[in-house]
C-alpha cells in the first residue's frame, strides 16, 4: 500500500520542477519589482527637494497604526477602525521582516533586535492602555445620536489592538527562543537578555528561558548554566508571576538533582505566583486536576534535607510550611485571592471571550466578551474556603460553581469589573453564593423577566431562568445601585434578517438587551485586570467561520439542512409536546431543566452543533495539515493496518496542499507564510461548508447600513 501511496509525491516532485523552470519569470518580476522601487525613490527624491513629499519616508506600520488610534470616545468612528484593522497584518509583516536572522548575525545584534520588538510592545500596550481608559466615557460625553456608530468603531479598534497583542506574543515565543538559543554559549550575553526581559517583565522571556533552565536541569551531562543566571531566571519568573510557569516550575522540583536551597527558592517562587486551589468536593469531573497544591508542596518539603538549608532557607522553609498547612487545611484564608498577576474579590464580574457567533447578534458588535461570571467564596464540604466562579451556562440544570483559577483556563481573554463600594461587592458576592446549585434554566430567547421578578425575594431553591448575563443583573438589582450604573448602554438586536433568522429557530432577543459587554462601558466599574491573550492560527479559524454566520444570519436566509441524527432529535422533540412523560425523560438525557421549550432546544442545538463542528473540523485539519508537513512526519510509523492507515493520511493532506508543501520543503516560504495561506484555505473552506449546510440557495436580500 506503502508503495502505491509514494507514487503519489511525484506530483509534487513535478511541481517543484515547475517551480524551477519558473525561475526566469521569477526573476524578471523581482527585477521589475526593483526597477519600480528605484523611480518611486528617485520620484520620492525629487518631491523632498521641492518640499511636496506626501509622508515620512521613515514612517513605519506601526507607526501609522498607532497615529490612528482616536484620543476620545467620541473620535472612534467605523472607517478609522477599518483602517486600523488592515494595518493590523502589515505590522505583524514589518515586524518579522525587521527582525530577520541572519546567520552571521552577531549576538549584539540579536539583543538589539530583542530590545526593538519589547519597545514595539511597549507602545502597543500604552496605547491599549489609553484605549481601556475611554472605556466609561461614551454614555457620558459622546451624544446618544452618535453613540451606536462610536462604540462600534471602539469594538472594532479594540478588537484589532487585543489580536495585534495577540500575533506579536505568539511570534515573539519563536523570536525569543531562537535567540536564547542562540546567546546560551556566552553567559555574558545571556545575562544581557534576562536583564532586557525583567526590566520589561516579560512573561514569554520568562517562559522561554525557564524551560531552558528546565532542559539543562533535565541533563547534568549536557550544558550547564551557572548559579547567577539560575538565579536571573528565577528572579524574572517572580517578576512576572506568569501562571504559566507553574508546570514548568513543577517540573524543575521534581527533579532529583536539585539542591534543597534552590528547592525552596522554587517553592517560594510558585507561592508567589499563587499556588492552585484544590479541587471541589464532588465537583465537575470533566475538569482537569490543578497543576500543583500545597498538599503537594507539604509532601515536597518534607522530603528535603533541611539541616544543609541557610538560616534565612530555615527560617523560609517553616514559613512555607505553615502556610501550606494552613491553606491545606482551610483553603483561602485572606478577603482576596491572587492567582498569577490577577487578584480577584467576592462580588468582581468576570467577562470572558472564546470563540463564538454571539458577540455579533447585537448591534453593538463585534463584542469584545462572549460570557459572565460572578466571584464568590464557598465553603465546601471538606471545609476549605475557595474563590470561586457562579455562571448559568447553556448546557446543563444546575448553577454550576468552578475554581476562580481553574475557570479562566477555559477563556481566550477575560476583564474583571469591580464596584468600589465594599457593601455593593458584598452584596453581588452573596447572590451568587446563594445560588450555587439551584435549579436552572436557561432562556433561549434571551429574556431577563424571569430574573426581574425575583427581587428582593429569597433565592433560596429559587429557579434562576434566564441566560449568562441575566445572572449580572440577579446580583446588580439586589444593591441600592441604579441599573444603569452596571448596564450603560441600551444594546438591540443585530439588524439585518437576524430576527427572522431566528425566529426559523423558535428563538427571539428583546428589543433591550444584556450583552457580555455592556457592563464594560460602565464608569461606575473599575476595571481591575484584562488578560494579555495569546494569538492563536485554529481559533482565529473557529472565529471566523462564527463571525462569517452572524454576517450571514443578518444579510441572507437561513435554510439549515440537517443532519439524520439531528432531524431524528428533532422529530422526538417534537412528540414531547403531546407526552409529558417523555419530555421530563429527554430534559434528564439532556442535563437540562424539564420546563425549558424542548422543540426550540432541539432546533437551535442542531444549528449550534453543526456550527461548533464545522468551525473546529476546519481549525482541526489546519493542525493535522501542519503536523502532516513535518519533515519527520513519515518517520517511526510502525508497521500495520494503523501505521498504514496514518500514512495514507499524511501524503493525503501533503497531495492536497501539493504546491505549498513544495514551497515549504524547498524553504521558499517561512513558518509564518505556511501560517498565513493555510489560515486562509482553512476559514475558507469553513465559510463554504457552512453556507452548504445553512444558506444554500440563499440570495442576498439586505441593504447595508452605512455603517455595515
Amino acid at each position: 500500500m506503502r508503495a502505491n501511496l509514494l507514487s503519489l509525491n511525484f506530483n509534487l516532485i513535478s511541481d517543484r520542477q515547475a517551480i524551477s523552470e519558473r525561475r526566469t519569470e521569477i526573476m524578471n518580476k523581482v527585477m521589475e519589482t526593483t526597477a519600480r522601487r528605484r523611480d518611486t525613490l528617485l520620484l520620492c527624491a525629487v518631491m523632498l527637494l521641492i518640499g511636496v513629499c506626501p509622508a515620512s519616508a521613515e514612517s513605519t506600520p506601526i507607526d501609522q497604526l498607532l497615529s490612528l488610534i482616536p484620543k476620545t470616545a467620541g473620535a472612534h468612528n467605523l472607517k478609522t477602525a477599518k483602517k486600523i484593522r488592515l494595518l493590523v497584518p502589515e505590522v505583524e509583516s514589518w515586524l518579522v521582516e525587521e527582525n530577520k536572522v541572519g546567520r552571521e548575525i552577531s549576538n549584539k545584534e540579536l539583543l538589539a533586535a530583542v530590545d526593538r520588538i519589547l519597545k514595539v510592545q511597549s507602545r502597543i500596550r500604552i496605547e491599549l492602555d489609553q484605549l481601556l481608559a475611554q472605556r466609561s466615557n461614551f454614555h457620558q460625553f459622546v451624544p446618544e445620536s452618535e453613540r451606536q456608530r462610536a462604540v462600534r468603531g471602539y469594538l472594532e479598534s479594540m478588537t484589532a489592538l487585543i489580536d495585534l497583542t495577540g500575533r506579536m506574543r505568539y511570534y515573539s515565543i519563536d523570536f525569543f527562543t531562537e535567540v536564547g538559543y542562540e546567546l546560551a554559549n556566552s553567559p555574558a550575553d545571556f545575562d544581557a537578555l534576562l536583564n532586557v526581559f525583567i526590566a520589561e517583565k516579560n512573561s514569554v522571556g520568562a517562559i522561554i528561558t525557564l524551560e531552558f533552565l528546565a532542559e539543562t536541569l533535565r541533563d547534568p551531562t549536557g550544558q550547564t548554566i551557572s548559579d547567577h543566571l539560575k538565579g536571573k531566571i528565577i528572579q524574572l519568573a517572580r517578576k512576572t508571576r506568569d501562571r504559566s510557569l507553574l508546570p514548568i516550575l513543577k517540573e524543575i522540583l521534581q527533579l532529583k538533582t536539585i539542591e534543597s536551597g534552590f528547592a525552596i527558592l522554587i517553592i517560594d517562587t510558585i507561592r508567589l505566583i499563587g499556588v492552585p486551589q484544590s479541587a471541589r468536593p464532588n465537583g465537575d469531573p470533566a475538569l482537569s486536576p490543578p497543576v500543583i497544591v500545597s498538599n503537594d508542596l507539604l509532601e515536597i518539603l518534607s522530603k528535603l534535607d533541611s539541616t544543609t538549608l541557610s538560616v534565612n532557607d530555615k527560617r523560609r522553609y517553616k514559613d512555607l510550611t505553615r502556610q501550606f498547612t494552613e491553606q491545606n487545611l482551610q483553603g483561602a484564608r485572606n478577603e482576596s485571592f491572587q492567582f498569577g498577576t490577577t487578584i480577584v474579590q467576592e462580588g468582581d464580574w468576570l467577562l470572558m471571550k472564546n470563540p463564538s457567533p454571539y458577540n455579533r447578534f447585537t448591534d453593538l458588535y463585534p463584542g469584545l466578551f462572549t460570557h459572565v461570571g460572578i466571584v464568590t467564596t464557598e465553603t465546601g464540604a471538606d471545609s476549605k474556603r475557595r474563590f470561586v466562579v457562579v455562571d448559568l451556562p447553556e448546557l446543563g440544570n444546575l448553577i454550576p460553581a468552578t475554581p476562580v483559577d481553574k475557570f479562566i483556563e477555559r477563556t481566550l481573554n477575560f476583564s474583571i469589573l469591580r464596584h468600589p463600594d465594599p457593601t455593593v461587592q458584598k452584596t453581588m458576592g452573596d447572590i451568587a453564593r446563594t445560588i450555587i446549585g439551584n435549579q436552572s434554566k436557561f432562556d433561549l430567547n434571551f429574556r431577563t423577566t424571569a430574573i426581574e421578578k425575583l427581587k428582593g425575594q429569597s433565592l433560596d431553591d429559587k429557579l434562576i431562568d434566564g441566560y449568562c448575563a441575566g445572572l449580572l443583573l440577579l446580583c446588580a438589582q439586589e444593591t441600592e445601585k441604579p441599573l444603569q450604573d452596571f448596564f450603560p448602554l441600551d444594546e438591540n438586536p443585530a439588524g439585518g434578517n437576524t430576527l427572522k433568522n431566528l425566529a426559523k429557530l423558535d428563538v427571539s432577543m428583546p428589543k433591550r438587551f444584556l450583552s457580555p459587554t455592556g457592563p464594560f462601558f460602565s464608569s461606575e466599574l473599575n476595571l481591575i485586570y484584562c488578560h494579555e491573550t495569546m494569538y492563536s492560527p485554529r481559533r482565529q479559524i473557529e472565529q471566523a467561520v462564527y463571525d462569517h454566520f452572524a454576517k450571514q444570519m443578518r444579510d441572507n436566509h437561513l435554510r439549515p439542512s440537517l443532519s439524520w441524527f439531528h432531524a431524528l432529535r428533532l422529530n422526538l422533540a417534537e412528540a414531547v409536546e403531546t407526552s409529558p412523560a417523555l419530555g421530563k425523560a429527554l430534559a434528564s438525557a439532556a442535563g437540562v431543566n424539564q420546563n425549558i421549550d424542548i422543540v426550540a432546544a432541539a432546533k437551535l442545538g442542531a444549528v449550534v452543533e453543526t456550527l461548533d463542528e464545522i468551525a473546529k473540523n476546519a481549525s482541526a485539519e489546519y493542525q493535522s495539515v501542519r503536523r502532516a508537513f513535518r519533515i519527520d512526519a513519515l518517520d517511526n510509523i510502525e508497521l500495520g493496518a494503523e501505521g498504514d492507515k496514518i500514512f495514507e493520511q499524511i501524503v493525503k493532506r501533503r497531495r492536497r496542499h501539493a504546491d505549498l508543501f513544495v514551497r515549504w520543503e524547498a524553504g521558499i516560504i517561512t513558518p509564518r507564510e505556511l501560517r498565513i495561506e493555510l489560515v486562509d484555505f482553512y476559514i475558507s473552506q469553513g465559510c463554504k461548508d457552512l453556507d452548504k449546510r445553512f444558506f444554500s440557495n440563499s440570495e442576498q436580500t439586505v441593504n447595508h447600513l452605512p455603517d455595515e
